[in-house]
């Protein structure tokens, strides 16, 4: 899709990097450069291509059509497997799959060969998934402060006349969502990254 736009977010020594629907980009291996999570669109080109043969033999070319050109804008599971080595990522997790695996037998053929070309940790997303990463550093309440005047991760916006130095750990934890912070209360600070 174009253009796609992709987020590094960091936070306490952490980092996370969240690509768009893109094509193998060195802009994601820039962006990706050391993250602890690198969260990656992916499709298996092979699957795709067996899928668009067996449309067209059964009669259906718009739906081959469509099988064909979604390799042509999304970046193949080896090609993201390269993407995460050269960046140095720790955990590479498969998001947007294409084709969707429907059993744990199909996730397993749609992940091979990647081991061959990174050899960290690959996780094929679902819905609901959380990943937790710890903090590199110790928080204190400036940084609580921080965060809550610069978290904004999507829809949520907080504001930050809501927070007051008084008030404590608890009520900074009831203005903020809990599916955004997790565990742990922090400064978070999301890039945008054109692709």
């Amino acid at each position: 899709m174009f253009p796609a736009v992709g987020y590094r977010i960091e936070a306490l020594g952490r980092s996370v990097v969240i690509s768009g629907d893109t094509v193998a980009t060195p802009l994601v291996v820039q962006a990706a450069k050391g993250a602890d999570l690198l969260v990656h669109e992916a499709v298996n080109a092979d699957m795709m291509r067996s899928a668009a043969v067996a449309l067209d033999e059964a009669g259906l070319p718009t739906e081959a059509a469509r099988a064909r050109g979604v390799v042509a804008y999304h970046a193949d599971i080896l090609e993201v497997a390269d993407v995460a080595h050269e960046a140095g990522v720790r955990h590479l997790v498969l998001s947007h799959l294409l084709p969707a695996p429907p059993n744990r037998i199909a996730e397993s053929i749609f992940v091979e060969g990647m081991n061959e070309r990174f050899d960290g940790e690959i996780t094929l997303a679902r819905d609901g998934m959380e990943f937790a990463l710890d903090p590199r550093r110790s928080l204190g309440s400036r940084d609580l402060h921080r965060a809550h005047k610069r978290l904004d991760l999507g829809e949520h916006r907080t504001n930050p006349r809501d927070f007051r130095k008084d008030r404590g750990h608890d009520d900074l934890q009831r203005s903020f969502p809990p599916h955004l912070l997790g565990q742990h209360r922090h400064e978070a600070i999301c890039r945008s990254i054109r692709l």
